[in-house]
């Protein structure tokens, strides 16, 4: 009985992991290594996770855990482009939709409903 909670256990990490992307991370970071040979590989493996491309590969990990962003910034700082660059960009692994609170209220003026006359009001 142990035996197959060992086994059950195993499959559900390794699903886990799997679905994380978890071994794509630690596939690249072992190409880097193999790659470039540092002399110190444990600083080089921390570097790297803390770079732009490693923030962004951690960034990319989470949106595979959370599946959302919220870009909140003052008016004229640009956060639709923002948005829309990066729906395009992770958008080659994933599937993306960018909603814009913008968009969407001034849709609704523009069709005249009830909520629209209360966005102008």
């Amino acid at each position: 009985m142990l035996k197959d909670k060992k086994l059950e256990y195993q499959t559900f990490l390794e699903e886990y992991l799997e679905d994380q992307k978890v071994f794509d991370i630690f596939e690249d970071m072992m190409k880097s290594l193999i790659m470039q040979k540092p002399k110190d590989p444990i600083q080089f493996l921390i570097k790297k996770l803390t770079s732009q491309e490693g923030k962004l590969l951690l960034l990319i990990i989470f949106f595979h855990i959370v599946k959302r962003f919220i870009i909140v910034g003052p008016p004229g700082c640009k956060r639709k482009e923002i948005a829309l660059s990066l729906a395009e960009y992770l958008s080659e692994d994933l599937s993306l939709v960018c909603i814009s609170v913008g968009d969407l209220l001034n849709k609704e003026i523009s069709k005249k409903s009830e909520y629209g006359k209360q966005i102008v009001e």
